[in-house]
């Protein structure tokens, strides 16, 4: 009877782990799942073991044509619109002329900006921002062309607004420049009127000397006029 027992207790045990799939590996595999631990995670090439393990850090892109590099970032300064004038020697003993120091005399080969302000001594196109002189002025040689300018001050006594050019040409007599229209004239706030009253001689005289009040000035392709009294052309 005991025998017969033990014998149903062992078919019991054998049809219940039967009916539920397992067997003797299956319960090797239970008990290797639970003593084996975390899962096994890979990622990037990299094996990573356990929720806890630092994941690995992403390389820095290196595609230069998505990213780009140093050496093709741009400077700070390329919003600038224009580099700026090289530095003038301080101990410049002639003319600056845009920006160069030069041996010059005169601003007359200085293109662009021959009028000479003698305060800077510098060449300049627009006597306005001369201190102290803002009045254009030409000079010609005897024959009337080969005009140098200079800025000079607002005052009816000086040169060139006394209608006196004696000694404004490079150290030698000056004269008014020849012309047939306004147009013609080095200054553009020159008008074209007779010289002396000689027939058929024409020169271009500066906007507030004797004799210029209405007449047409260079400014404006010639269709500005001359405010004597002021100087200027509008």
């Amino acid at each position: 009877m005991r025998l017969a027992g033990i014998v149903a207790v062992a078919c019991l045990a054998a049809a219940l782990a039967a009916g539920c799939g397992l067997g003797l590996g299956g319960l090797e595999d239970m008990r290797g799942a639970d003593a084996g631990g975390a899962d096994v995670v890979v990622t990037a090439d990299v094996t990573v073991q356990g929720p806890d393990a630092p994941t690995a850090e992403a390389a820095p892109p290196t595609d230069a044509a998505e990213t780009g590099t140093l050496a093709d970032a741009p400077p700070e300064t390329s919003l600038v619109d224009s580099p700026a004038p090289p530095p003038v020697d301080a101990g410049c003993k002639g003319l600056v002329c845009n920006g160069t120091c030069t041996a010059a005399s005169t601003c007359a080969e200085c293109g662009g900006a021959a009028l000479l302000c003698p305060g800077t001594s510098t060449c300049t196109s627009d006597c306005t921002a001369c201190p102290g002189s803002p009045i254009q002025c030409f000079a010609c040689d005897m024959n009337r062309v080969n005009p140098i300018g200079t800025c000079q001050p607002d005052d009816g006594m000086a040169y060139c607004l006394n209608t006196n050019y004696a000694g404004a040409y490079a150290g030698g007599q000056g004269y008014h420049c020849a012309c047939a229209l306004a147009t013609d004239c080095p200054a553009e706030t020159e008008v074209c009127i007779s010289v002396g009253g000689a027939p058929g001689a024409f020169g271009c005289f500066t906007c507030g000397e004797q004799y210029t009040d209405t007449f047409n000035c260079k400014a404006g392709n010639g269709t500005a006029r001359c405010n004597q009294a002021m100087a200027t052309c509008n």
